[in-house]
């Protein structure tokens, strides 16, 4: 990987990640909060929900870029944690803290895919 490469996509990563970090967080959304309305209560308790998957979104997100400056730090940034092969430039420029090549996050997605629907993980997939 080209030095030029390298520091434009540290440079994405630390960006984004200090966006994250500044991000005003709104945990009002997440408060549970009692109606005698049963039709607000349950758009509140989705309103909630909503919240929680964004939060947790966002807090996955940032784990991700944490581990992907970790990889720079290592020396491992741009390949593949399952592989070894080198993660597709074109990959790494929309998704800088790619971990995984296009076939093998593939396959891990159908992996998650099987395992969400509560089947056992084909491992072999």
């Amino acid at each position: 990987m080209e030095t030029t490469d390298f520091i434009r996509y540290r440079t994405m990563l630390e960006e984004t990640r200090d966006a994250l970090l500044n991000m005003p967080q709104d945990r009002t959304a997440i408060r549970v909060e009692r109606t005698a309305d049963a039709t607000e209560e349950v758009q509140m308790a989705e309103d909630r929900e909503f919240a929680i998957r964004v939060l947790g979104a966002e807090a996955d997100l940032l784990r991700d870029i944490r581990a992907a400056i970790e990889r720079m730090r290592e020396g491992t940034f741009g390949r593949c944690s399952e592989c070894g092969e080198m993660i597709a430039p074109r990959r790494l420029a929309a998704l800088p803290w790619a971990s995984y090549c296009i076939r093998c996050q593939q396959r891990q997605d159908a992996v998650d895919r099987r395992t969400r629907r509560g089947g056992e993980p084909d491992l072999a997939a």
